[in-house]
């Protein structure tokens, strides 16, 4: 008898028995849901005095078994080293005289192979479960990507959301009405059925950590955005006031038209009161006509003592030195001011300025001053920087001294010296 090292042989129609008749095979850990197979101890090598056939079977079944557990983990070439050499073993075993097929170990061989059909069989079935679980986990996660780049601008309102702070508005310098932030919010809600098919792919194990917590909170990340939201656009609209307020403790000087709205809380609830009350209800937010009045009415008084803390001041000392020049022209104009007393008028420098045009000729000629006025029930002067103008009206003639203090007319406030 010969002792068989390699079972690698051509016998019949010259089949090889450990030829690469298929390509390999992978697979994972074994399913929890698997028959459990009970494992075959190691085959002995042949006994001497069997045919060669008989040995040739027991000892590649002896190979076989030393790589192909009955449970556990598969080799990572099981497709060949187990299924393909055990289907060559099977036919080997038709050549096996039938008066050796009784024999202790040939037996044991063939039990053996018979327990590892079935463990292949499992292999087989893990392998395409794996194969499959990979196709879907890849279309998951081109699903999940998408989504994401779809969502781009809502899953970033989410984050400020969660993250409690926000860097920009849903209003701009052109749009701040609730009509234009409904809008945006509706182009955002849009977004939230494809943030939810995120959720849906985070729980068959798609996406990030990060990724699926906005996806699986954002409900409670939307209605915190929006409340940002409502915070920081009410700091935007009455950020102009509060540089009113900066701009008359600092330097005791206010434009006329703020002056006339934040000192009548009144008229400028009226201004605020409404349009941001409708931001606030777009926005999901309850009860914001409080808080509206509650921050108006403390502008209200932020800005009474800042120019309380003024009332003592000499504004004329201050900004009017250089107006040491009269000029009845200009008392004229300054006198005419309705509404307004006239304290105190100063003119800079000794002669008019006269404007020409494009030919030369005289246009209008103009006078610069500091005006100190009164009016009627308040505690301080104004102090007032103008111009006077009068208009050429032909043959050297110019016409009634007027008043111009600008677009947006402001004043300092001053004790009356």
């Amino acid at each position: 008898m010969h002792r068989i090292i390699s079972f690698a042989f051509i016998f019949g129609a010259g089949c090889a028995l450990t030829g690469s008749l298929v390509p390999g095979f992978t697979s994972s850990s074994s399913s929890p849901s698997s028959p459990a197979v009970s494992p075959a101890p190691r085959l002995a090598a042949a006994s001497p005095g069997l045919s060669d056939y008989a040995t040739r079977y027991i000892n590649g079944t002896h190979d076989v078994s030393s790589k192909c557990p009955l449970d556990g983990e598969p080799p990572d070439d099981w497709g060949h080293v187990c299924w393909m050499n055990g289907d060559n073993l099977d036919n080997l075993y038709k050549w096996v005289d039938d008066g050796e097929k009784s024999n202790g170990q040939v037996q044991k061989a063939h039990v053996y192979l018979a327990s590892l059909h079935t463990t292949v069989a499992r292999w087989k079935t893990e392998a395409k479960t794996a194969e499959r679980k990979k196709h879907d986990d890849s279309r998951r996660d081109a699903a999940v990507g998408s989504a994401e780049h779809q969502a781009d601008d809502l899953l970033g309102r989410l984050r400020e959301g969660r993250d409690g702070k926000t860097t920009s508005t849903l209003i701009s310098f052109d749009n701040r009405d609730a009509g234009y932030v409904k809008d945006r919010l509706d182009s955002l809600r849009e977004e939230l059925p494809i943030v939810e098919q995120i959720g849906q792919g985070c729980a068959k194990g798609g996406g990030n950590q990060e990724l699926c917590d906005l996806a699986k909170n954002r409900d409670a990340y939307f209605s915190k955005f929006e409340a940002l939201q409502w915070d920081k656009i009410l700091g935007e609209r009455l950020e102009a006031w509060t540089n009113t307020i900066r701009s008359m403790k600092d330097d005791g000087e206010v434009a006329v038209v703020n002056y006339n709205v934040i000192t009548n809380s009144s008229k400028l609830a009226s201004e605020l009161g409404k349009e941001l009350g409708a931001i606030g209800d777009v926005l999901g937010q309850t009860n914001t006509k409080a808080s509206i009045d509650a921050k108006l009415a403390k502008l209200h008084a932020d800005f009474a003592a800042a120019l309380a803390s003024h009332l003592g001041t000499n504004a004329w000392a201050e900004h009017a030195t250089e107006a040491t020049y009269s000029d009845a022209a200009v008392t004229q104009a300054v006198r005419g001011i309705p509404g307004l007393s006239l304290v105190r008028v100063g003119v800079v420098g000794p002669t008019w300025e006269v404007v020409r045009g494009q030919l030369d000729q005289p246009v209008q000629r103009n006078r610069y001053a500091w005006a100190m006025l009164r009016k009627s029930g308040e505690r301080f002067c104004r102090l007032y920087q103008m111009a006077v103008i009068e208009d050429h009206m032909g043959g050297g003639r110019y016409g009634a001294p007027r008043v111009d203090a600008g677009d947006a007319p402001s004043f300092y406030v001053s004790t009356c010296k």
